[in-house]
């Protein structure tokens, strides 16, 4: 299973974290895998090709761990993170069994 946890401060996402596989199907097949892979994959490319104050951690694909950590905010930023988040419950909706998505606040 993924497991996706978004940190937020009382105005903003501060940090999206990934962590595992779904599982869904084989290595290769696994659509859920790969469709939050993108949707990360893109909003962290567009972030760092316009020069955001942002943090990109990619593991080893073995481990499946991804993070973007926020340290600019911006409208820009925060539509591209708000993006990332609703995209990331939709796919959560539709395959409840292989993802959750978690929301905490900042300490």
């Amino acid at each position: 299973m993924i497991k996706c946890i978004i940190n937020s401060n009382d105005t903003s996402i501060t940090q999206v974290k990934l962590s595992g596989h779904a599982n869904f199907k084989e290595y290769g097949s696994d659509i859920v895998c790969s469709a939050v892979s993108i949707l990360m994959y893109t909003i962290a490319d567009k972030l760092l090709i316009d020069n955001y104050q942002v943090e990109v951690d990619i593991k080893e694909e073995e481990l499946g761990m991804m993070s973007i950590i926020i340290k600019e905010e911006n409208q820009n930023v925060m539509l591209l993170m708000e993006t990332l988040k609703h995209g990331l419950l939709m796919i959560q909706k539709e395959y409840p069994k292989y993802i959750t998505v978690k929301e905490a606040k900042n300490a």
